[in-house]
């Protein structure tokens, strides 16, 4: 009864739930929260290509099984649905995973395709994709982050034709919770100062 109920609540929040896709600072990145994890967060003076400017978004972010994560930001007073599907693992090749997100009424959803590789040294990873937004503008996106301990740094660089723009992050990570401090547009005199707070936990825990 207990699995039947941990299962009935992470499919649930699975599928009506608050949050950005897993990503780095504001690109989405190829990992997917596992089976029966859901992540509470909040973000402050978010840059994702979804936030229309709003100062804070929060909320719950959830894994599904095969691959699969799904939410709904709550983005000022209007709820934004995004879903993303890992359909190829990192093993030897990198992961592979498609989504949509700022899916809401009214909205034109924007759709990526992202890879992501592990690295060996200092838990690693490097990450390419591609963003179509509601104006049907393409972003290419790069980024890459790397842990030592309970910190890590991730810096990310979007592209398209009205934009070019370097971010940069800095995290402390500790009993699922974590702190993200980012400089958005670091290289130019526009930069401005955001952050992350969320809380990770596991409602089907292994014993």
């Amino acid at each position: 009864m207990r699995l039947f109920v941990s299962i009935s609540v992470m499919l649930l929040a699975a599928l009506a739930c608050l949050a950005a896709p897993t990503g780095l600072l504001t690109m989405p990145t190829a990992e997917t929260l596992g089976l029966g994890a859901v992540r509470l967060s909040a973000d402050y003076k978010s840059q994702h290509f979804y936030a229309n400017d709003e100062k804070w978004i929060g909320g719950i972010q959830a894994g599904a099984i095969f691959g699969l994560e799904a939410g709904i930001d709550e983005v000022g007073s209007k709820p934004v649905a995004n879903a993303k599907w890992r359909f190829m693992s990192d093993l030897l090749l990198p992961a592979v995973a498609v989504g949509v997100q700022n899916l809401a009424s009214g909205k034109k959803p924007q759709l990526y395709a992202v890879a992501t590789k592990s690295l060996i040294v200092a838990k690693s990873a490097v990450s390419l994709g591609v963003l179509r937004d509601g104006a049907d503008v393409y972003h290419t996106m790069l980024g890459a982050t790397a842990g030592f301990g309970p910190i890590s740094v991730q810096a990310e660089q979007l592209h398209a034709d009205h934009l070019n723009q370097t971010n940069a992050g800095l995290s402390f990570s500790t009993s699922g919770l974590t702190f993200t401090g980012i400089v958005y547009n670091v290289t130019k005199s526009s930069r401005t100062l955001g952050g992350t707070v969320s809380y990770t936990l596991n409602l089907m825990p292994l014993k």
